[in-house]
């Protein structure tokens, strides 16, 4: 069996499971305004004795909820940092959630829900005993973009799947075809993700995605190219004896990584929800940087 980790936070369920020579999983509805209250202490119970040493990490990173996601991601990263886990993978939330589906004769697609009457899907077909992905993350939020997955598969059978079925059924009643059925999702994941999808293999000590929503917020690490305004990190700032001229280089110099950063994104075509909250994320640290830096040139 393979030996893995799997974590999931884009919808109200929470997909988390850990494969080897025990398996352990977690798949739980929580209500995301008490996430941080009401799940750790469960997940602690299940997970309490997992070891990671060698073990894979497969992050799903959505789309989906913006809250699930972050606070999912904050969560389960200070957990893996906590246990020494520092490379992950990271991949689509629709792969994620594939590992989970039974195998079919026919097209799977992966339905997460977003806004009212708004979904994301991913479509995969089953091969050589494995899920092959054929289009990724769409946004269907229109009649235009339901025809166009409609046409994609034309004469091929869909089996819907998503870890809530009221909102798979909307989704296929909106989709509007006959002889389309709903598959429920496992418990435990029957597969890993494989190398047909979109696996970015990061640092958690390097990655701006746990840089930004764990490791900096939770004090956990100093090795870091961006800055984020915390007690820690101000009390670092009062006690460090760099003198000013070299503080102000050192903020400038991550100033100019958030300036590029978010250049890098403008230049896309098109911008996930997603990616658009951490662009506002990261123009907003540029102005506190830039605050910063005045306030030093004013000493």
């Amino acid at each position: 069996m393979d030996n893995s980790f799997f974590w999931d936070s884009s919808t109200q369920t929470i997909f988390c499971s850990s494969q080897g020579e025990q398996v352990y999983s977690l798949v739980k509805q929580v209500d995301k305004k008490s996430f941080m209250t009401t799940f750790p202490p469960l997940f602690r119970s299940v997970f309490h004795d997992v070891t990671l040493e060698k073990k894979k990490v497969f992050i799903g990173v959505g789309p989906g909820s913006f809250t699930g996601v972050k606070s999912g991601i904050a969560f389960i990263g200070g957990w893996l940092f906590s246990k020494g886990k520092k490379d992950i993978n990271t991949v689509s939330s629709g792969d994620i959630l594939s590992c989970y589906a039974p195998r079919i004769a026919g097209i799977l697609a992966v339905v997460i829900p977003f806004n009212r009457r708004e979904w994301f899907v991913s479509t995969y077909r089953f091969n050589d005993d494995k899920y092959v992905p054929l289009k990724k993350d769409m946004h269907l939020k229109n009649d235009n973009d339901f025809e166009e997955l409609n046409n994609s598969f034309l004469h091929d059978r869909v089996w819907f799947t998503s870890s809530e079925k009221e909102s798979a059924e909307e989704f296929m009643q909106e989709f509007g075809r006959e002889n389309d059925e709903f598959i429920a999702l496992a418990q435990k994941p029957f597969r890993i993700p494989i190398k047909e999808s979109i696996i970015n293999t990061i640092d958690i000590e390097k990655s701006p995605l746990f840089l930004n929503y764990v490791l900096q917020p939770a004090g956990l690490s100093d090795n870091t190219a961006f800055y984020i305004q915390t007690i820690k990190e101000e009390s670092t700032m009062r006690t460090d004896q760099m003198d000013t001229k070299k503080r102000i280089e050192k903020l400038r110099r991550e100033h100019k990584t958030l300036h590029d950063d978010v250049d890098a994104f403008k230049k896309k075509v098109h911008l996930t929800p997603n990616e658009e909250r951490d662009l506002k994320m990261w123009q907003k640290k540029k102005l506190i940087l830039k605050d910063k830096i005045a306030k030093l040139e004013q000493q």
